[in-house]
């Protein structure tokens, strides 16, 4: 079947390289980080955590697993492995514990009201004790925090915080304003740290003279609950710190030291041991100490990004865990989001040109074949040939990623944006003509959408992608379209019926696309498939067996468009295109 490769997904991004140097050991070394020696590993979850919690040696974590035609569920799960408890109609707000259970807030919805209750679950999974939070105290606010010492359970909202006993009687509230943070010191005593202007208010609840009471002066810093060795412990990008009763602090780790990736940290949990979980918005991972000896310097290799570092983050953080030769770092020229991907692109471009090369490139948005004229991206056809466990048969789409021969960009996965009908109406095809759209939208009822709010420009643009490349040498940089091809592109659209967007968007049609095709007021539906899987969801939902179509053509040939997810090329000039290798593979 031909393929088409949608191009206009690639970007160039050029950036700074790192020192690259062979990977050794620290035996002979002295230590060289203000930190501690810690190593990273990965953390399996069942779903997308909410909170994260231990006790003993043990975690717990409160996960939400979002379903695929069922409604999403949420699990109390032990170690990532053991699921001890799923609420039957509700869901699991925020968790926590001490010796004598596990305290959670679950919302659960009683016709048309929310029932949000404290119940306190056994470490095997039994409901203990439950109480009504109406019953306990009046919230504003949904609570969206709980922490537990020993002797009371804090309930914490965006206005307040209220203390329980082990048995849900009420105790005391306090109230908060602004961003604040809920933690327990190593003391057994509940603390709140105050984000302020002026730094970090760290003020006892419940407190007597001897209580802490304090301001840290830095403000990027965020604090969680203390450790068997801390009071309280704070992070920031640069690492964790471990804070004393007097607000004197210690560094614990130092992320790039200990080669530890991660991205925004959403959390710090002290386990026994010295051990902590990392939390951030990408995944868990377990830090563990480790013999300063026993450290192996990795090779630094840069990725180049100008604003779609997200995309890669995940990927790049499952690398550094996994991989004991190589570390991957992320340079955006976006710096964020602060500038736009043309000032970013800008910025590589000028790094590039003065020989400040990346080692891997992310391409998104952006045609790279003029670099690849520049010889600024490596064939990769050339190390498929050296590996042993890889060749040029086991990628799918290897003659659509073909540039002059050779392949400089690739990803592990791609998707089909595609149409798909009735395979009643269609048949063993995997294209349509626009005589065929043409004919069957004369025949149409007037209430039937050939495609989804079809437009003339719309339609045109799509096609349009699809023929640039035979349309444009990039080798002599000349076009051509005035040839009979697009010609007929150009008067088949004409012909089309449009069906506008609504202008206001209260009269958008938001009935499922299968609904509507059911009905007879849609013909064709889009979807975008990445797996097997996925096509048997779309023809579960249609309820009926679906040809995959893709845009009409001219010719009736393919209209489907390939698209890699995270497409990333090797650059040129890079000093360890063995670690490159390694991480695309």
């Amino acid at each position: 079947m031909t393929l088409c490769l949608l191009s206009a997904i690639l970007i160039l991004l050029p950036a700074c390289s790192s020192m690259k140097s062979a990977p050794s050991s620290l035996a002979d070394n002295a230590w060289f980080s203000e930190g501690r020696a810690y190593k990273q590993s990965g953390v399996s979850m069942p779903g997308g955590y909410i909170s994260v919690f231990s006790h003993g040696a043990d975690f717990y974590a409160n996960v939400a697993i979002i379903g695929i035609n069922e409604p999403n569920r949420y699990e109390l799960c032990k170690n990532g492995t053991e699921t001890i408890y799923s609420p039957k109609n509700g869901c699991i707000d925020c968790a926590s514990s001490n010796d004598e259970g596990i305290w959670i807030v679950e919302t659960e919805k009683v016709e048309t009201n929310l029932d949000e209750k404290i119940q306190m679950v056994s470490y095997s999974g039994e409901v203990v004790k439950s109480f009504a939070l109406n019953d306990i105290a009046r919230f504003d606010s949904s609570v969206y925090t709980i922490r537990c010492t020993s002797e009371k359970v804090y309930l914490k909202s965006p206005d307040k915080i209220v203390a329980v006993d082990n048995s849900g009687n009420y105790l005391s509230e306090y109230k908060v304003q602004g961003d604040s943070a809920l933690v327990i010191g190593n003391d057994d005593c509940a603390y709140v740290a105050n984000y302020t202007e002026n730094g970090i208010e760290i003020c006892a609840l419940d407190g007597d003279e001897n209580s802490p009471s304090f301001t840290l002066k830095q403000s990027d810093y965020n604090v969680y609950s203390g450790s068997e060795e801390f009071f309280l412990l704070m992070a920031n990008d640069t690492g964790l710190y471990g804070l004393n009763r007097d607000g004197s602090q210690e560094a614990v780790i130092i992320w790039s030291d200990c080669g530890i990736s991660l991205s925004r940290i959403m959390g710090i949990v002290a386990l026994p041991d010295g051990k902590f979980l990392l939390l951030d918005a990408v995944s868990t991972s377990l830090l563990s100490p480790a013999e300063p000896s026993d450290m192996h310097k990795r090779i630094t290799l840069t990725l180049a990004t100008a604003g779609s570092a997200d995309m890669v983050r995940g990927q790049v953080q499952l690398f550094n865990q996994s991989n004991s030769d190589y570390y991957i770092e992320i340079k955006d020229y976006s710096e964020g989001g602060a500038c736009d991907t043309a000032t970013a692109v800008t910025r590589m471009n000028t790094d590039l040109i003065s020989g400040k090369y990346p080692d891997l490139i992310q391409l998104t948005d952006v045609s790279p074949y003029f670099y690849i004229k520049k010889g600024y991206l490596a064939d990769m056809c050339v190390l498929l040939e050296t590996d042993p466990d890889m060749s040029l048969e086991d990628i799918a789409i290897a003659d659509q990623l073909m540039v002059d021969g050779g392949i400089y960009f690739i990803d592990r996965e791609f998707y089909m944006d595609t149409r798909v009908g009735y395979y009643s109406d269609f048949g063993d095809v995997y294209g349509w003509t626009f005589e065929k759209y043409l004919d069957v939208e004369k025949n149409a009822p007037a209430d039937m959408e050939m495609m989804y709010n079809t437009t003339r420009l719309s339609l045109l643009r799509s096609l349009s992608s699809r023929y640039m490349q035979s349309a444009v040498d990039w080798k002599s940089s000349t076009c051509d379209f005035d040839n009979a091809d697009f010609i007929a592109i150009l008067e088949a659209v004409s012909r089309i019926k449009e069906t506008p967007e609504p202008e206001n968007f209260q009269d958008l049609d938001t009935t499922p696309v299968y609904v509507r095709m059911k009905e007879g007021t849609l013909y064709t539906a889009a979807i975008w498939i990445n797996s097997v899987r996925a096509l048997a969801i779309q023809e579960h939902q249609a309820g009926a067996k679906l040809s995959v179509i893709g845009y009409p053509t001219v010719d009736g040939g393919c209209g489907t468009d390939f698209t890699l997810e995270v497409p990333i090329g090797i650059c040129s000039q890079s000093k360890s295109t063995e670690g490159c290798w390694a991480y695309l593979m």
